[in-house]
């Protein structure tokens, strides 16, 4: 093994917390809306959540990085080289 580090990733806190609380109150909501009228709130509701992700991920930043120094990210990242083995048969 070359090297190896966790980090949390951008939207990790965000989304563990929205998901705990979102799935078991509306279970629903996770099906596909393709209705005309619902398409238009779908995507604002889409862009909402997506900015509370980046905005929630960039005010967690320092806790971020300290939880990836410490190596208890959510992402894993390992460097290996491959080792042959030179033994006669």
């Amino acid at each position: 093994m070359l090297s190896r580090w966790t980090f949390e990733p951008l939207s990790g806190w965000f989304n563990a917390v929205v998901g705990s609380i979102w799935r078991p109150l509306w279970p629903e909501a996770t099906q596909l809306q393709t209705e005309p009228n619902t398409y238009k709130t779908g995507l604002l509701v889409r862009s909402l959540y997506n900015l509370g992700r980046i905005a929630t991920g960039a005010a967690l930043g320092p806790l971020r990085w300290s939880q990836g120094a410490v190596g208890y990210g959510e992402e894993l990242v390992v460097i290996a080289r491959a080792q042959y083995s030179t033994a006669s048969s």
